[in-house]
Parts: structure tokens; C-alpha cells; sequence
């Protein structure tokens, strides 16, 4: 019987804390439910504890604070296999979100700091790796032999096809596995490991060197050499553009070598038009090349300039920190209507006044118990903006609860701690900023991006950081809309045209910069508004007519930087001779 498993559903088990049990070998599930936790149990030497979903992720959160409280865990490691906890939702490869939707929401309301590792991105084969390696962070650990010897007994039975696929690329399998229930065809790659393989290919296909190279610089500069040696004209592909390929592509750009960025999907499926269905570094190598070799329409990759490389560095640190203080600010909200609901209700917590207040008073007997006057002087002396509002919606969230709730003081410490982490966080963000003003106020482009309507400091410096720059790299302006998933693509066969939809393959990053800014751009400039009313009026919804504003500033942008001027409202006139 398919589904989760409650207490209920087991014989034998241990309790842990209240609400949490835990599954030793002499469990038994009971019939018709089924469970491979008893054999694991037998077999690891770990604590298997049973966490019920079936209240919601409010009873997750309660169930993951109890073990808190009963391991004092340094953090709560969450480790998913694939990626598919990242994704939206709307996928249309996606089978089981339920559980990691469920399981992120809870984690966003405990106390202890969570890490969320994906391990194999893509291997479920539930969203594309390229789409979860643009949302990862820096790499942790690499998945060797030895890391599977623990588990190897178990992996012999084990049904988890995604754990057997990534313990079978940790031991160096390569190939195409397929996934048993959706058919679909995973490749075991080499993506994130210490060596390269290289294949030179001559105009005509014929096989001239193939080596393996560590990414190490002696060896990838001997690489070099012994390439250039083989023939005068060298262009070089890869399917990798930063990360673990950020050394080789810097020496290549460096001896002024020309390389060309080719994705490990589009290497997938070029690999079904070649001979023999294996996969190994080698073959992956040599289609590569051949591609290539007989493809125009590569992206070429250029040296970013140092501003650039700085504000990508900026700009991903101050996403990671705002995530992070969304998270807190949930699990303010989450301790704080566990005891104070009414303020809760009452208070923007993202401003810095309720968040000030929070640390000082957080129950409703200690904030009758200081009145009005007295709160209003507190806040005053810590410069909160307003404090005679801020004290007098305190008051009355306070006078309309007279009942203590049970863990309170323990609650109230909590709260406390979450909202100086905020308040910590906004300084760091804040800071952030100025960091990110000043390094893109550098750039020679820095006038012109912001001239344009919506497109501020962040928003502009995030631009920057997506493209690199270099505007020459997508050669029209239609191009560049593409890569930002602002344009619709076609999808016409035979009869059927006219066919359009949304794109697959783009940079959120950049989507996400074109999509604010032309919102905000609605919100703040008549002749945008004007235009959303046009398209709103031509039967267009919200989305698409703010898409079609997004797309429509692409082109005006392209022209901006293209021409080096700044934007104005009424176009310069043509000069006449």
C-alpha cells in the first residue's frame, strides 16, 4: 500500500519525544502497509525516526523541533537526491512534490539552521541538471568508492532507484540508466569531478589525441601545449562554464584560445546520433568536439572583466542572505503565533520598529505589564520610527489576550533570538547593497542601465551579472530576450502554426531581473502604464501583458547599450544631410 507511514501503521516502536517515534529492527508494519525502515533499522547503525505528515507541515515543524530539543543538533542537514525539492511545482516532469514541498515548509519554521545538499542534480530524472545546478551553491563534498561502502549491503535491495544511481556514479559507472516507472533515460555523467578528458579532432573528424587531465594547472598548461603542437588554428568546446571547469576556461582565455560553451543537454541528445550507447568521459569528449567542429552557433565565452566577476560574486551572496532572512522571518512568525497571534497579526516584520520591539518584549503580560508610556520610551530611546503607533498596537494586541499558553518564556526566548537574527541579516543585506552600488558605479555601463525606468542599483548590477556584460555575445536583441525567457517560442508542425509558448531553457536569473523591473516600471512610469492598459485592453492577462512589457524594454535596452546613451522619453531625431 502505497503512501506514508504513521505510528499507527507499525508494531514495536520507540518513543523519542512526544510526538516523534523511532523504527528499531524488531518493528514490524502492519498489514497491508509495508515499509523497508525495519531492515534498515537492522542493517545501519543509525536511529530511524518516523516523522508523521499527516497533520500538515505545522506538525512536521513540531515533530523536527521535538529532535531538536532532544539532539541539539549543530544543524539540520537536508539532503535530497535530484534536486526536485527546488522545483516550482508547474514541471511537467515533476511526479511527487507533496513530500519536499512539505518537508521545506516545515524546515522554514524551526529554530536550528538548516543546509539543504542536493546530491546528483538531475539523477531523479524529475527536473533537467541544468536547471538545478543554476539555483546550487558551492560545491561540498564529491561522492567517491569509499562513500558507498557503508551502504553497499543495502543498496543490493534497497528499491531507491535515484540512491542506486548515484551510489553507481560514485563508483564510476557511465551510461544511460533508465528510470523504471517513467521510462525515462538518466545519464550518469562526469559533471563536477578533479579530472577532464580531452579529444582533438582535425577538420576532416579523424581522432588526432585523447587524455585524461587533472584540473590541476601544470597538467591542464601541459594540455595546452601539446594541443596547440598538433595543428596552427585551435577552437576549443566545453559543456561546463564555471564551477569545476573555471580553471581550465581561465588558461584557455588567458593564451587567447577561443572556446565555445555547449550544454550537457544538448551533448545528451547529440550522443543518440552517434555510434553505440555507451557514455563514458571519452565519448563525451570526442561529441564535444565534433560538434564543434561542425556547429556555428555556439556560444563563444569571453574573460569578464573584474567589475563584472565582482558584482556576480555580490550579487549571489546578497540572494543567499535575503533567502535567509526569509526564512527566519518565517520562523518569527511561526514562534510568534505559537504564543502571540494577535501581535503577530499586527506587526510588519520585515520593518526594523516590530523587529526591535520583539527583542525586548514578546508575551502580552510583559507588555501590559510596562503600559503604553513607558513602551513608547523604550522604543524611543532605540530610535524606532513612530514608537507612539508602534506601542499603542502592542497595547491593544496585549488587552485582547489574557491567556497564558502553554512553553511561553521558552517561545518568548525564541522570538527574541529570531528577531535580533533578522535585524542582523538586515544590516548584512544593507551593507550588501553599498558594497554592490559602489563596484557597479565602476562599470561603463553603469549610467545607461540605470536610466532605463524599473531598472535600479540591484536589479541593474543583477543585469550585469547574468550577462557578463558583453551584449555582443547574443548578437540581437532578440537573442538576448531568448536567453531571459522573455520571448515565446514556436511550436508549429505540419498545418499547425502560429503555435507559441513559454520557453524551457532560460536563465531565471535574468528572467527574474527583466520580469521585476518591468513591474516596477508599470507601477512608476505613465508610458509604461499606458502600455500594460493597451494590453490589457487587447484581451491580454496580467502575465502576458506584463511579459510583453518585459520583452518590448529588452529591445530598448539593446539599443541603449548598443549606442552608449542614456534613455530619454521622446527618441533623438535622425540628422539629415
Amino acid at each position: 500500500m502505497p503512501g506514508p507511514r504513521a505510528p499507527s501503521d507499525f508494531t514495536g516502536l520507540r518513543q523519542l519525544t512526544k510526538t516523534v517515534w523511532s523504527v528499531p529492527a524488531a518493528a514490524h508494519p502492519i498489514a497491508p502497509a509495508g515499509s523497508t525502515l525495519p531492515r534498515l533499522a537492522a542493517e545501519l547503525p543509525h536511529t530511524f525516526a518516523l516523522i508523521d505528515p499527516h497533520h500538515g507541515a505545522e506538525g512536521v515543524a513540531r515533530q523536527l523541533e521535538e529532535l531538536i530539543a532532544l539532539l541539539t543538533p549543530t544543524s539540520v542537514d537536508l539532503l535530497d537526491v535530484g534536486g526536485d525539492i527546488l522545483a516550482r511545482g508547474d514541471e511537467p516532469t515533476l511526479k511527487s512534490p507533496l513530500g519536499d514541498a512539505l518537508t521545506l515548509a516545515a524546515c522554514c519554521q524551526v529554530t536550528a539552521p538548516v543546509r539543504l545538499l542536493v546530491a546528483g542534480p538531475g539523477l531523479d530524472g524529475e527536473l533537467p541538471a541544468d536547471d538545478v545546478r543554476s539555483v546550487l551553491g558551492t560545491l561540498v563534498h564529491t561522492f567517491a568508492p569509499k562513500d558507498t561502502e557503508p551502504v553497499s549491503d543495502v543498496l543490493e535491495w534497497h528499491p531507491s532507484e535515484a540512491t542506486g544511481m548515484l551510489a553507481a556514479a560514485a563508483r564510476g559507472a557511465r551510461g544511460v540508466c533508465e528510470v523504471r516507472d517513467a521510462g525515462l533515460l538518466i545519464p550518469l555523467t562526469d559533471a563536477g569531478k578533479t579530472h577532464h578528458h580531452c579529444v582533438a579532432i582535425e577538420e576532416s573528424g579523424r581522432r588526432l589525441l585523447s587524455r585524461r587531465a587533472a584540473s590541476d594547472e601544470p597538467e591542464l598548461l601541459e594540455l595546452l601545449a601539446d594541443v596547440l603542437a598538433l595543428g596552427d588554428e585551435v577552437t576549443w568546446g566545453i559543456d561546463l562554464a564555471d564551477g569545476g571547469a573555471a580553471l581550465a576556461i581561465t588558461i584557455l582565455l588567458n593564451h587567447g584560445q577561443p572556446v565555445h560553451y555547449i550544454s550537457g543537454r544538448a551533448i545528451h541528445r547529440a550522443c543518440e546520433s552517434y555510434r553505440g550507447e555507451g557514455k563514458t568521459g571519452a565519448k563525451d569528449a570526442a561529441v564535444i568536439a565534433d560538434q564543434v567542429r561542425v556547429r556555428r552557433d555556439l556560444h563563444p565565452l569571453h574573460a569578464t572583466d573584474d567589475t563584472v566577476t565582482d558584482l556576480k560574486i555580490l550579487t549571489g551572496r546578497r540572494t543567499d542572505l535575503v533567502a535567509d532572512r526569509t526564512r527566519t522571518v518565517n520562523r518569527l512568525r511561526a514562534q510568534l503565533t505559537g504564543v502571540f497571534p494577535g501581535l503577530e497579526r499586527a506587526l510588519d516584520l520585515t520593518n526594523t520598529g516590530p523587529l526591535t520591539l520583539l527583542t525586548g518584549y514578546q508575551t502580552p503580560v510583559a507588555i501590559r505589564r510596562i503600559g503604553a508610556k513607558r513602551l513608547e520610551t523604550w522604543l524611543r530611546n532605540r530610535h524606532v520610527v513612530r514608537p507612539d503607533r508602534l506601542a499603542e498596537i502592542a497595547i491593544v494586541a496585549a488587552e485582547r489576550q489574557h491567556t497564558s499558553l502553554p512553553g511561553e518564556k521558552l517561545t518568548a526566548q525564541l522570538v527574541h533570538t529570531l528577531a535580533r537574527e533578522v535585524m542582523v541579516l538586515n544590516q548584512q543585506v544593507a551593507e550588501l547593497d553599498k558594497a554592490i552600488e559602489a563596484r557597479f558605479r565602476d562599470h561603463h555601463a553603469f549610467d545607461v542601465i540605470t536610466s532605463m525606468p524599473g531598472l535600479g542599483i540591484i536589479l541593474g548590477a543583477e543585469f550585469l551579472a547574468a550577462t557578463g556584460g558583453h551584449m555582443s555575445a547574443f548578437g540581437t536583441a532578440d537573442r538576448l530576450a531568448g536567453f531571459g525567457g522573455v520571448a515565446p517560442v514556436p511550436r508549429d508542425s505540419g498545418k499547425i502554426s502560429g503555435n507559441l509558448r513559454r520557453p524551457q531553457r532560460y536563465n531565471r536569473r535574468l528572467q527574474r531581473v527583466f520580469h521585476i523591473s518591468a513591474l516596477f516600471s508599470i507601477r512608476h512610469s505613465e508610458e509604461s502604464h499606458r502600455f500594460y492598459d493597451r494590453k490589457r485592453a487587447e484581451g491580454k492577462r496580467h502575465t502576458q501583458a506584463v511579459l510583453a512589457h518585459a520583452r518590448r524594454r529588452v529591445n530598448v535596452l539593446w539599443a541603449l547599450l548598443r549606442d552608449g546613451r542614456c534613455y530619454e522619453l521622446a527618441p533623438p531625431k535622425a540628422l539629415t544631410a
